[in-house]
């Protein structure tokens, strides 16, 4: 029961402060998002290479948040699109720092760098795509993610812990199930029809419909490749840093595949 309270408590403190960020501090969403990034790369490296590799962690990092940083500027129109370029430039001493390393031999500790890089650097360095549009339809997103998550988990709970329910992936997460995919599915399209009747999503409702699927289900991806790394190093979560919901990389991994997949599909439609 106490563990219960804590993590009630701790969660609507979490979303109290997602929202106000979102909605009243537009002009300093990349600074979040690339301090959110770093905390996700450390709680990803310290579980992956602990404290190894030290300078090639903080050269990932800075090109990340040089990679932020200069397509927020770019997309609110104060810098060229060359400052990009800059972004790279801590990526080219990245083979040097590993070569200069005490850990120089241990080659699989430099692919979990890269690994990071693409699994969490990429979706943050790219997120003033949609940041720099709009705080209000990235809250959306979010609203969606938790309704998807909502969804899987009360009709999964339901339905899918019986016997002769089919499990999604039984060897990476034992409890996710076929029901709750459908349980997600049901609620994040309908609670992307709720936000579009609100006024939240200023889109046709058919592609509010379309934008709930895909986040629900790149939601979910996001959700058990984080569950696969974990049972891959054998840890329960990434973090403490929240008191009982784990690590930031575990509240925010379903965020990592869902946001970026919604932003494409908006940008193929034409619809931002």
């Amino acid at each position: 029961m106490k563990n219960l309270i804590l993590r009630t408590l701790f969660g609507i403190l979490y979303v109290g402060v997602l929202a106000g960020v979102l909605l009243f501090l537009p002009g300093y969403l990349h600074i979040f998002a690339a301090l959110a990034g770093c905390l996700m790369l450390h709680e990803f490296y310290a579980n992956s290479v602990g404290e190894s590799l030290k300078a090639c962690r903080i050269l990932s990092a800075l090109a990340m948040v040089l990679c932020c940083f200069a397509l927020w500027y770019v997309r609110i129109g104060k810098a060229p699109e060359s400052a990009l370029l800059f972004a790279f430039v801590p990526l080219l001493f990245l083979p040097a720092a590993l070569i200069f390393s005490k850990e120089k031999f241990e080659f699989d500790k430099f692919a979990y760098l890269c690994a990071g890089l693409v699994y969490i650097g990429l979706p943050v360095a790219l997120s003033p795509v949609i940041l720099a549009y709009s705080g209000t339809l990235v809250l959306c997103f979010f609203i969606l993610i938790w309704c998807s998550d909502v969804g899987a988990y009360c009709l999964g709970s339901l339905l899918g812990q019986k016997p002769s329910s089919r499990k999604l992936a039984p060897d990476i997460s034992p409890k996710k199930s076929w029901w709750g995919v459908a349980g997600g599915v049901l609620l994040c399209m309908g609670g992307a029809l709720v936000l579009w009747a609100a006024g939240g999503l200023r889109l046709p409702w058919f592609h509010c419909l379309g934008l709930g699927l895909i986040i629900c289900i790149f939601a979910t991806m996001g959700d058990l490749f984080e569950s696969l790394w974990k049972r891959h190093l054998g840890i329960k979560d990434s973090g403490n840093a929240i008191p009982g919901h784990g690590g930031w990389l575990d509240r925010l991994d379903s965020s990592l595949l869902a946001i970026p997949a919604a932003t494409v599909y908006l940008l193929l439609f034409d619809l931002i």
